[in-house]
């Protein structure tokens, strides 16, 4: 799969600088509680200080997740989060929004800021001023997306330095531009799109750009027939570029498939298509035919 496209001038990107920004700003930490195993995203008890991170929305602090297994299923009161809030920071963490939760941030998430992080939507509603997916100075820690359901509204989605891993299987997210594998680290990127259920996550794209540099697509189309499967909805007049490798699982017999978008510029979506192949006795007849055809023309020469 080979997209090509001119050399846009992503300034998106640019604007995203903020997502792995450091300035001088309080920290909180989610610690568990009392008994050190709460889980409670939205607990006050579970959060260094005995508080929930600063909702205010003047100066904010910075709030992180070190911890696995933190979940959310209510809705975070207060306005949003007006500073960032890291997902892995001084030791692995996870969190999972489930049915009923909703999060906003004013700022930016981060997943992986300084050790290995894990969001899990399996449902629910998130907004964040961006979101970045890995370490964010080549520090080898990797973080993972996983979108099962659920809402993400965001500007732009960026996997940066080192290795990032995102999970599509339902949900939506709207956003303005994803960059997958900006730092072109070696490590990469990996996109698991699972389209087995017969629907998938629904990217919609509003006038950036869908950018993909050495990232890795794994595809499992296990059940799907014949037909187009629309997985980025470019709302806007951005662009799909991308360079990388993409492997199916799980084709059925006589079909094959790629992944392709529609063009540059507004309307660009990216497309996976599924096809059938033609039988070896069916190409052959075609042979035979068109060699008869030829035959025929001789005769009338």
């Amino acid at each position: 799969m080979k997209f090509t496209s001119p050399i846009v001038l992503f300034v998106v990107l640019i604007l995203f600088g903020s997502v792995h920004c450091l300035h001088a700003q309080v920290a909180r930490f989610f610690d568990g509680g009392p008994s050190g195993t709460g889980t409670d995203y939205n607990t006050a008890v579970h959060w260094t200080g005995d508080d929930l991170p600063d909702t205010s929305g003047v100066g904010g602090e910075r709030s992180f997740v070190n911890r696995l297994g933190v979940r959310l299923s209510s809705v975070v009161a207060g306005a949003a989060h007006d500073a960032l809030i890291g997902i892995g920071a001084g030791g692995a963490g996870s969190l999972t929004l489930d049915s009923g939760a909703s999060l906003s941030i004013a700022n930016a998430l981060s997943i992986g800021f300084n050790a290995e992080g894990f969001l899990i939507m399996n449902d629910g509603f998130l907004s964040s001023d961006g979101i970045g997916v890995g370490s964010y100075a080549d520090q080898g820690f990797a973080g993972t997306l996983t979108m099962n359901g659920g809402v993400i509204d965001t500007r732009i989605i960026q996997s940066t330095q080192d290795e990032a891993v995102f999970n599509f299987s339902g949900g939506m997210m709207n956003v303005v531009g994803l960059n997958f594998n900006a730092g072109g680290s070696p490590d990469g990127t990996t996109v698991n799109w699972d389209l087995s259920s017969g629907t998938t996550t629904v990217i919609n794209l509003s006038g950036g750009l869908f950018m993909v540099r050495d990232a890795d697509f794994n595809f499992d189309v296990s059940g799907l027939g014949v037909g187009d499967y629309t997985l980025v909805h470019n709302n806007g007049s951005g662009i799909v570029d991308h360079t990388g490798s993409v492997s199916f699982a799980n084709l059925g017999s006589g079909l094959s498939a790629s992944v392709n978008s529609s063009g540059n510029g507004s309307g660009d979506d990216l497309v996976l298509s599924i096809f059938t192949v033609p039988e070896p006795s069916s190409m052959a007849l075609l042979g035979l035919a068109g060699i008869a055809l030829i035959l025929r023309r001789g005769r009338m020469v």
